[in-house]
């Protein structure tokens, strides 16, 4: 099946019109409704079930920053499977201060260490997007495939990042 972008007739993007993609999400849901085909055989059934299930994963993937994100850089083979990607040795060093930081949350809270954990985070999750906004930008305009191995250090960093905000999220939880 032909990927997300020309199944909506989009050029493929990384900072797409999101109200553009919801238009053609919308006309591929009434033009894919099942009660359209009531009337067709089996097959054709089964295929309009497929093409509107396939419509709504393509949405749920396009709309989404982090999912279209992945797709592009999944789409020309740039992340390898799940656990095999690599992250730089200064990023996982700076990492592992936030991680020690979140350790010494665990067994003894403290909201003045919580927020400048909390500031840390933002501070490098702002750092980082600077510099992959930048190579999203180009290659929306020019389509240099170079550009996805900077979007795609940045796609990982920033699901690191995710996962530590998941654990602060713990704490503001308990």
């Amino acid at each position: 099946m032909e990927d997300y972008f020309s199944f909506y007739e989009l050029e493929e993007k990384f900072f797409l019109d999101l109200a553009e993609l919801k238009r053609r999400y919308y006309s591929k849901s009434r033009e894919l409704h099942p009660d359209f085909y009531t009337q067709d055989g089996e097959a054709k059934q089964e295929e309009v079930l497929a093409l509107s299930a396939y419509n709504n994963d393509a949405y749920e993937t396009l709309k989404h920053d982090n999912g279209r994100m992945e797709y592009i850089l999944r789409m020309h083979d740039i992340l390898g499977e799940e656990g095999k990607n690599k992250l730089d040795q200064m990023f996982l060093m700076e990492m592992m201060d936030i991680n020690e930081a979140l350790m010494d949350l665990q067994m003894d809270f403290d909201q003045v260490a919580y927020e400048k954990v909390i500031s840390e985070i933002k501070s490098i999750e702002s750092d980082l997007y600077g510099e992959a906004e930048v190579a999203m930008r180009a290659y929306d305009e020019d389509k240099d495939v170079s550009r996805l191995k900077i979007i795609a250090k940045y796609y990982l960093k920033k699901k690191y990042l995710l996962r530590i905000k998941d654990n602060l999220d713990k704490f503001v939880d308990a």
